[in-house]
């Protein structure tokens, strides 16, 4: 009798982790699996922000969004900075740190900035927010100075990395060096072993559940059922 391939994540990204860390069944059911389900309307409104963050920041568009309005100052500062300026930059690398291509098969870790810009001997990145201030999102931070060190240009000393909450009118930021960049990265091989390990994708039943498009809640809204939960 034959035997079914055992199934893995194989890449991982910190939108990846963070779903594994709330649920591992989700996490199968998304990225193994790969079960659509639908946007949200607060998934569908980032989108359409960061696209609009995106065409304001290169100059596409001249009028500044309503959206953006709190951030003024900022985007037009992005706009002065366009020979160094990149937006919506895909970034991977494999289980070496080493820069690859993001639809490669040895792609490991993916990442993509919204907007990253070299200002003297610092490379500053930043990532548009929207909805709440999320003080667990701030280790996202770190795989962003990680990637930034490993693709941006040698002379860098430091990179700051920054999250703009558009919504909110602030910012939260955190400058790293190259030597801890250096050291993150084993703290996130470590972080992220059990995830890649994992063959078994236990459910997680927690506060999230009664918003799971798998799970019971879903199924009442046309989701698939498949999560008891």
């Amino acid at each position: 009798m034959p035997k079914k391939p055992i199934k893995k994540i194989l890449a991982w990204s910190y939108s990846r982790y963070s779903t594994y860390v709330t649920c591992a069944l989700m996490a199968k059911f998304k990225f193994i699996d790969r079960l659509k389900e639908p946007a949200s309307p607060p998934l569908l409104r980032g989108s359409e922000i960061h696209k609009k963050a995106e065409d304001y920041s290169l100059g596409r568009i001249k009028k500044l969004p309503k959206e953006l309005e709190l951030f003024e100052e900022e985007f037009k500062d992005l706009q002065k900075r366009r020979k160094t300026l990149r937006v919506e930059v895909q970034l991977a690398v494999d289980r070496d740190w080493e820069p690859c291509d993001w639809f490669a098969k040895s792609a490991w870790l993916r990442g993509v900035l919204d907007a990253m810009y070299v200002d003297n001997d610092i490379l500053v990145i930043v990532d548009h927010k929207t909805g709440k201030i999320r003080a667990e999102q701030m280790e996202q931070l770190e795989l962003y100075a990680i990637l930034g060190f490993i693709f941006g240009p040698e002379h860098i000393k430091k990179v700051r990395c920054e999250f703009w909450y558009l919504d909110q009118g602030e910012i939260k930021d955190k400058s790293f060096t190259r030597a801890q960049a250096l050291k993150l990265r084993a703290k996130w091989e470590r972080k992220t072993k059990k995830m890649l390990a994992d063959t078994a994708f236990h459910p997680k039943p927690n506060d999230k559940c009664k918003w799971c498009w798998f799970g019971q809640s879903g199924k009442k809204k046309g989701g698939p059922g498949l999560c008891k939960y």
